[in-house]
């Protein structure tokens, strides 16, 4: 029961922090001025000259307008709830400071109040709108009063009716230095919150930049040893040793793709683990696993959590795997890899781990494309020298015999042949003409 009141006593929420504090404490005073209306409507019944139909009369607008205010709040009518009670409140001070008296009615010195709750509500143009209004009105009270114009007091005994105006000034200014101060504690506490939150996001901010900078100096540390390695398979252990070195993964490997078979084939691998899938051959095919969908769909792949991951394959020589990054080798409009790296704390793995691995894999794709054609030239060139030496050794040949033994050696030995040999057709010639029948005698050398 209690719950239900509080709950249909409290105000509405908005959105807007200022809006909400408006509604916080014009809620407060809606239903604070409620009662009061009603403590005053019963001393007017006892002590005021007006019947009881007349009380009860002038009472309704009173309870008329914190009423509207109310409903307003609850329609999400900020504005029209404020001007609804600030401005008929003024109006019916007005009216009862005419009636008891003018300047000199305990009403009159409730206009301090009206003017405070208008500069919380409506803010200070609406405070000094009304405090001209109320001068005006003060001026025309005091010339009706010099002319004898003013109605006689409606309480039958000024003192009470003006014990009974101060007493309600002095609830309702109790209430709005409560509210005041209420809300300008929530003000501190939402600013120092908002502090809290800067600082954190400064922090954040800091940590993340500090991070950047460190990803883009290893970065360029990695791509700056690597490009002294021409070799692939001593490029990619370099890779893999530097990278779980710098920053302490649980495992580090790196794929390369095999066009012919369609899968994935480990090229190095970091510890135990990486050595012994080394010697098995282990390879992923394309599509399977957190290394196969990143080849596949050619973007990274950041699993914080693997066990909630179907995707991911479990190795039984990587027990501890808890996180894992993969991240595909570009070079040019191919993949020619996946660099994977697993952790062994769950959320081990971030974004910023993501960015800084696909540097790294960037630097990859160039050392591996390098490698590659400095192989191939590296072949080509040994080709050509092959080439040249064999040449030579049959120019310094003396006799055909030698030219057939020097071609068949260095052939044998440049495509590694088991044996090899040269067999020549030899056709007798006897005064121009070829012999007929027979078969030709042959004239060689085998190696």
């Amino acid at each position: 029961m209690f719950d239900k009141l509080k709950k249909w006593l409290a105000p509405p929420h908005y959105a807007d922090p200022d809006e909400q504090r408006i509604a916080v404490l014009l809620n407060a005073l809606c239903w604070s001025t409620l009662p009061l209306i009603l403590i005053v409507t019963l001393i007017g019944l006892f002590f005021s000259k007006l019947p009881f139909g007349s009380v009860i009369v002038r009472t309704i607008p009173l309870m008329a307008a914190p009423l509207l205010s109310l409903w307003a709040l609850r329609h999400n009518r900020l504005r029209l709830g404020s001007y609804s009670f600030v401005y008929p409140i003024w109006l019916l001070l007005t009216l009862f400071a005419f009636l008891g008296g003018g300047v000199r009615a305990p009403a009159f010195s409730n206009f301090v109040i009206i003017i405070l709750i208008a500069s919380f509500v409506l803010g200070v143009r609406a405070a000094f709108a009304l405090t001209g209004l109320t001068l005006v009105s003060g001026t025309a009270m005091v010339i009706a009063d010099g002319q004898g114009w003013l109605p006689s007091p409606i309480f039958e005994t000024a003192t009470l009716a003006y014990w009974i105006s101060v007493a309600t000034g002095l609830i309702i200014a109790s209430l709005l230095f409560y509210l005041f101060i209420n809300g300008l504690q929530q003000a501190v506490n939402q600013l120092n919150v908002a502090n809290q939150k800067l600082l954190e996001t400064q922090e954040q901010q800091e940590k993340r930049i500090l991070e950047r900078t460190r990803a883009l100096q290893i970065s360029a540390d990695v791509s700056r040893q690597l490009s002294t390695i021409l070799d692939q398979g001593d490029l990619i252990n370099a890779i893999v040793q530097q990278v779980q070195r710098a920053f302490n993964y649980y495992h580090v490997h790196i794929y390369l793709f095999d066009q012919k078979q369609g899968s994935l084939v480990l090229a190095g691998g970091t510890g135990e683990a990486g050595r012994a899938m080394l010697l098995g051959n282990h390879r992923i095919p394309a599509g399977k696993g957190l290394v196969g969908f990143a080849a596949q769909n050619r973007h990274s792949v950041l699993v914080p959590d693997v066990a909630a991951d179907e995707r991911w394959l479990p190795n039984p020589l990587l027990p501890d795997t808890r996180a894992e990054v993969a991240v595909p080798i570009i070079t040019g409009s191919e993949v020619s890899g996946v660099l994977d790296v697993q952790h062994s704390v769950r959320h081990g793995l971030s974004s910023s781990d993501v960015d800084l691995l696909q540097l790294i894999a960037n630097q990859v794709a160039i050392a591996l494309q390098n490698a590659r054609s400095y192989e191939a030239a590296r072949r080509l060139a040994a080709h050509e020298f092959h080439i040249n030496t064999i040449g030579q050794k049959i120019q310094q040949a003396n006799t055909i015999e030698e030219v057939l033994a020097v071609a068949a050696a260095e052939l044998g030995q440049a495509l590694n042949a088991q044996q090899t040999g040269v067999l020549l057709s030899v056709t007798p010639v006897a005064y121009g003409a070829p012999p007929r029948g027979g078969a030709p005698p042959h004239r060689g050398a085998t190696s």
